[in-house]
């Protein structure tokens, strides 16, 4: 989530290049390293061709080149074949949106006690702070002056903690339209230009990198378990499509 929620940037690696995104992504079938891509010179030295390959130097594979548009092609085919349903990402949606208003009620709560905390500490400090301006004590003070320091840090780090936001309102709508565009329709976002975009289609789809094979594209791929377990959803049988329908939920159901 933090991700998705922009709190950690995806690391642009130093040999990705827009033009041939899939080059970070592609492992060979035959040796599991990956694919590299880069333009090459035909015989007109003014034309260049994009090309991926398996640049593995022990690999039988190595140098057979794969056309750029075949691979790409077959990639985005893949990722329709395993893009999730619509009804299955609306329902998501709706769990997503109870999730997180749960989640705020519950944080609300956590402050409101701890600023309970923090008044009756404070009155505590008050308290010994008088005590201290009239004992002639000075051990009994110097038991006070320990007690109010302890007490002080515990109120500092009590403020300290409700100052801390896991995620503002802003910052959540921000990740939730990002993964549901990513569910809906990871091949229009895969297409974007932006790094990030296309990162995140390969982290909330495949568990690891994907394999290709020059005679049968792209082997059966290890998809997240997340990705698994929402396919697996039959929304026919959750009693959460009864509450909210299939179309998005009203404002009423979600509250």
């Amino acid at each position: 989530m933090d991700k998705l929620a922009g709190k950690r940037k995806a690391h642009i690696r130093a040999d990705y290049n827009l033009d041939f995104p899939l080059r970070v992504f592609v492992s060979c079938s035959i040796c599991n390293k990956p694919i590299t891509g880069a333009w090459t010179k035909g015989r007109n030295p003014n034309k260049k061709f994009p090309y991926y390959w398996c640049r593995n130097k022990n690999c039988p594979n190595r140098y057979k080149i794969i056309q750029k548009k075949t691979l790409e092609d077959s990639f985005e085919k893949l990722l329709k074949e395993n893009k999730v349903q619509k009804e299955i990402a609306d329902l998501i949606n709706v769990i997503f949106l109870r999730v997180w208003k749960e989640v705020k009620d519950n944080y609300t709560l956590t402050c409101f006690e701890r600023e309970r905390k923090v008044k009756q500490i404070s009155e505590m400090i008050n308290k010994l702070s008088e005590r201290v301006s009239i004992t002639n004590d000075e051990h009994l003070t110097l038991i006070y002056e320990n007690k109010i320091k302890e007490m002080l840090q515990t109120v500092k780090n009590l403020e300290k903690d409700n100052i801390k936001v896991a995620y503002t309102e802003s910052q959540f709508q921000t990740a939730s339209n990002l993964v549901f565009s990513a569910l809906k329709e990871p091949v229009k976002m895969w297409k974007s230009k932006e790094y990030e975009n296309k990162t995140t289609i390969i982290r909330m789809y495949f568990n690891e990198r994907i394999s290709y094979d020059l005679k049968e594209g792209f082997q059966t791929p290890k998809l997240e378990p997340t990705i698994n377990l929402i396919n697996n959803l039959d929304p026919s049988k959750n009693t959460l499509v009864e509450m909210a329908g299939i179309e998005p939920a009203s404002e009423k159901t979600l509250l």
